[in-house]
């Protein structure tokens, strides 16, 4: 097939499960593109607003990985899983008591500039490797590469709560961040699901969805 030289930007709506790269590649193949890239990885269970450069647009990539970001994220409190998020392990599940006035209030310290070390699981790279696919070093603390007490702003805001039959809670959190939110924030829960709503001036409703631009 008889590459194309496209410039410009594509705003997906990035379905969960896929990577960022395999999306990537998929709209590359699909529209003939010569030159591709992304403007800030999502992670496989991570959906929404991903700003895909074409050509020249390339060369702007950096603007989207330092942009501020936006997130809705749901929270499963009371189930504590050893990578922060729905693919780990459960290490603990308990009972949560926790109404909307507390959780508003928990809420208030994740506001405004705050420090905040990424978990071992994180897409962070020693030796041009991932610390997430560090399987058995992870474990024994052995990537060092996380940035501590990085700094971001953030300014999480309760969108749902829920408490169904079960001693587990869920909540739905809006969190605008510096650049994106890391699992594990926070004890006591995982994070469910997360998408990603803006990155910059771009916005979600912007943007298409994956199986939407293959029809």
């Amino acid at each position: 097939m008889r590459r194309l030289k496209l410039d410009g930007v594509l705003l997906l709506d990035k379905p969960v499960g896929p990577s960022s790269s395999a999306v990537l590649q998929a709209v590359k193949r699909l529209l003939g593109a010569e030159k591709a890239g992304h403007a800030g990885t999502l992670d496989p269970l991570a959906s929404g607003l991903l700003p895909l450069l074409f050509g020249e647009a390339t060369k702007f990539a950096q603007f989207g990985l330092d942009a501020a970001k936006e997130y809705v994220a749901d929270v499963r409190l009371g189930s504590a899983t050893d990578t922060g998020d729905a693919e780990g392990a459960v290490l603990e599940q308990r009972a949560v008591d926790v109404d909307q006035a507390r959780l508003a209030q928990a809420l208030g310290r994740f506001r405004g500039a705050i420090a905040q070390v990424p978990p071992m699981y994180s897409a962070l790279k020693q030796g041009g490797r991932p610390c997430m696919r560090w399987r058995g070093p992870v474990r024994r603390g052995a990537c060092r590469a996380r940035s501590h007490g990085a700094r971001t702003r953030a300014g999480f805001a309760q969108r749902r709560f829920a408490a169904p039959q079960d001693p587990l809670q869920q909540g739905h959190l809006r969190a605008p961040a510096g650049r994106r939110p890391r699992p594990g924030t926070g004890h006591g829960g995982h994070l469910a699901a997360l998408r990603r709503t803006a990155v910059a001036d771009l916005r979600l409703d912007q943007a298409i969805a994956l199986d939407a631009l293959q029809a």
